[in-house]
């Protein structure tokens, strides 16, 4: 095999084509080997730099997120928000990253993770059709994603330990503003229909029941009271005093369980 890089060889090689097509005449005239290896320096550097401010700008992220605390958090925004990011795959990384950072950290740097992710919703990156690509909608986008996932009780890899992180990012996202009312509420709901009581129910979906109790009691665990979530809490507190009353007065729910149920209520009018 020849190499483009020795001139030797490439001009021996070209030199055995006899053909007198108009593109190998017109090769000929133009082909200056120097023009292929300073092409190929250009792009090379052009790729190299791309990489490495990536990788310099993912490290820096990386390094600010692990060092986040209460003293330095308005500092870390700041410097987040002066990053110019080249594209949507590095914004979706720093996305990522936040997402990781509430399910990992402790429960003391898990609230201002959540204030840096409120103050980064406006932040953008404009893709090569002119649109700008925010922050927020990623973020919501990946949040809502991982919800789903984690809720799926039937799937095989379901486990207990990523629905409770899963929905630890709800509660410290609504916590902080960044998660409305409305989509709160729709997360209530979603648990409504998987605690309501059913008279043709199966082991399946007592299964299905206890794990919901299990995640509802730690989200009611993360979010914090205030004056928007009363009338939310109120109605889920009747909705699952009424869910305890069929469950028992059917002997459809083993003590644990019913326990659980208790252990929502009370945590419900804590937050009102």
């Amino acid at each position: 095999m020849i190499s483009i890089y020795n001139n030797d060889e490439l001009t021996t090689e070209l030199s055995k084509i006899t053909e007198t097509d108009e593109n190998v005449t017109k090769f000929y005239k133009e082909f200056v080997f120097e023009n292929i290896i300073s092409s190929n320096n250009i792009n090379s550097l052009k790729l190299f730099k791309d990489a490495t401010e990536t990788e310099t700008n993912s490290k820096k992220i990386i390094n600010l997120l692990n060092k986040i605390n209460s003293s330095n958090v308005t500092k870390t925004i700041s410097t987040i928000k002066e990053i110019h990011f080249k594209s949507l795959l590095e914004l979706q990384e720093l996305v990522n990253l936040c997402i990781q950072k509430i399910k990992r950290e402790s429960d003391q740097i898990k609230p201002l993770i959540g204030t840096l992710c409120y103050e980064l919703l406006a932040i953008y990156f404009v893709d090569e059709n002119e649109e700008k690509n925010y922050f927020r909608k990623l973020l919501l986008t990946s949040v809502k994603n991982d919800y789903f996932n984690n809720i799926n009780y039937n799937d095989n890899k379901w486990t207990k330990e990523n629905g409770i992180k899963s929905i630890s990012v709800i509660g410290i996202l609504y916590n902080s503003n960044v998660i409305s009312d409305e989509l709160l509420l729709s997360v209530f709901n979603d648990f409504k229909k998987n605690i309501e009581y059913k008279i043709d129910f199966d082991e399946i979906y007592l299964s299905c029941v206890e794990k919901s109790v299990q995640l509802l009691i730690y989200l009611l665990s993360t979010l914090i009271s205030n004056g928007n979530i009363t009338e939310m809490c109120v109605e889920m507190e009747k909705f699952m005093t009424h869910q305890i009353s069929l469950y028992k007065e059917n002997k459809k729910i083993g003590k644990k369980c019913c326990l659980e149920m208790l252990s929502c209520v009370d945590a419900l009018k804590k937050l009102y």
